[in-house]
């Protein structure tokens, strides 16, 4: 098997020595391909690297192969590289037939533009080394050494890469590629990581390098068509192969779908919800979901488009009535924790209402963070003096675990306080939100009196759609049994209605 070849084709501009390095950008890429292939793979495969001097144009003698264009505008300046592509792609389509586990996959050095690439080959896997910021435009292309972030991006880049070979070279053979993907097509262990914004790729490819790691598929496998009707096809197709699907969402919009008029983004949300609605409807409530959505919003949103800043509002009030959905705002590295906790779930038990030591009594919720435990003791003794009960956010055991046990308590609860002193306004927010989400999971009572702790610099804005009439603002250095009487008359009136 080790037969199969890594030809890498490049302008020889782009394979220019550094002037400091005196190393050319191409040859340091295959220099690191190659080691990564052999400690990742366990063998040498042959790295081949051709410059436009070095190309056969009328045939293509190294197959079995997977061939990488590193794409650039020097790349399309020669008309024999770009023609080349073309050749390329048929060869390569005519070998994938027989099974040869030969591939294309595309690595964009700098930007190029969109016409550039054959229609032939859009689809195929695409590697960025660039970013582009989404606020002035301005293009970083990764570089192999002595660059810093510059410098570890380009290494996760090659890792990416590696692992897409592996697939392919583990894989080779026709009947062993259409077993699998009959595995995979039957499989609900795949997730659905929709595209992002500019904003965002760095961290949707940390999200995706994870759930590869720990050996589930993502999809979708290729670039999305542009026309409409294949690409809402082939999203649907793709969602039904899934068990989770996750949107990270942050402060650009991301790649417009012009027969549509909307980003890609928001239609890939959109249609993420209806499957969820429409494959979760007829379940048991006792049962796990069959289908999850996480939307992920980032902490980053000070540049918001009023475009942008409605699609997020609207998310958040959809949030509150559809179930198996989660909206989360926490570090990515907890957010890849908790997509492979879900994922490594089997037998999941429905939420049970949570702990409620005595029915006759309202039980009150405390979220706080581990550091305002203390703090809120003052709080919980004059509830529990007043006649209830009382039950605080939990910070043992696994992320996933305390999660599900947040949302017991939220769906039992007769009232709410959100301890937020010295917390995150965003945290804020999140713990909001979640209050709406109860209404989703099947709490019965549509009120939940809730009141929030501030400390005395402390705003919070209008920006979450809540019910006025049951949210109550608290000052820290305010609470006496007097101050918080409101909230009380309020948690005894909810009756359930």
């Amino acid at each position: 098997m080790s037969d199969l070849k890594v030809i890498i084709i490049n302008s020889t501009i782009d394979d220019a020595p550094d002037p400091e390095n005196k190393i050319g950008w191409v040859t340091e890429f295959s220099r690191l391909l190659g080691i990564l292939i052999q400690k990742l793979l366990g063998v040498k495969l042959e790295v081949i690297k051709l410059s436009e001097y070095d190309i056969e144009p009328d045939t293509f003698r190294y197959f079995p192969a997977i061939v990488i264009p590193v794409l650039s505008k020097n790349f399309f300046k020669s008309p024999l590289l770009s023609g080349y592509l073309d050749v390329i792609q048929k060869e390569i389509s005519r070998n994938r037939s027989a099974g040869s586990g030969s591939e294309i996959l595309l690595t964009l050095k700098s930007k190029i533009n969109p016409g550039d690439i054959p229609a032939a080959l859009s689809h195929a896997k695409h590697f960025y080394f660039f970013k582009i910021d989404a606020v002035t435009d301005y293009i970083t292309e990764f570089k192999p050494v002595h660059e810093g972030e510059s410098e570890n991006i380009f290494w996760l880049k090659i890792y990416d890469i590696v692992y897409v070979i592996k697939s392919i070279f583990m894989s080779r053979g026709s009947a062993i590629r259409q077993a699998e993907d009959l595995v995979s097509s039957m499989s609900l262990k795949s997730v659905y990581l929709a595209q992002v914004g500019l904003d965002l790729e760095n961290q949707r490819e940390s999200v995706l390098r994870e759930i590869i790691r720990n050996g589930y598929k993502v999809f979708p496998e290729e670039k999305l068509p542009d026309n409409i009707a294949l690409l809402e096809q082939k999203v649907r197709e793709d969602l039904s192969r899934c068990s989770i699907s996750v949107h990270l969402v942050g402060e650009d919009a991301g790649r417009l779908v012009k027969d549509r008029g909307l980003p890609l983004v928001e239609i890939e949300n959109q249609l993420a919800s209806e499957h969820s609605q429409r494959v979760n409807e007829i379940d048991d409530i006792r049962k796990p979901p069959r289908f999850q959505r996480i939307i992920w919003l980032s902490d980053n949103m000070e540049t918001l488009s009023v475009k942008q800043k409605l699609f997020i509002e609207n998310l958040k009030r959809e949030f509150a009535n559809i179930k198996n959905t989660e909206i989360l705002s926490l570090p990515v590295e907890e957010l890849k924790n908790y997509i492979i906790n879900r994922l490594d779930e089997s037998n999941k038990p429905a939420l049970d209402g949570g702990y409620r030591p005595n029915k006759d009594r309202k039980l009150i919720y405390i979220i706080c963070d581990v550091a305002a435990y203390n703090s809120c003791k003052p709080i919980s003794d004059l509830l529990e003096e007043s006649g209830f009960d009382v039950v605080f956010s939990n910070f043992e055991g696994e992320f996933l675990k305390i999660r599900d046990q947040h949302n017991q308590h939220l769906l039992n609860c007769d009232g709410t306080i959100i301890y937020s002193v010295n917390s995150d306004i965003n945290w804020v927010k999140s713990k909001i939100l979640d209050r709406l989400k109860a209404l989703g999971m099947g709490r019965e009572n549509t009120r939940n009196p809730t009141a929030i702790v501030l400390d005395s610099n402390k705003i919070l804005d209008d920006s979450l759609s809540i019910q006025k009439d049951d949210l109550i603002l608290m000052k820290e250095g305010d609470i006496t049994r007097e101050s918080i009487q409101p909230f009380i008359s309020q948690v005894e009136q909810s009756n359930g209605n």
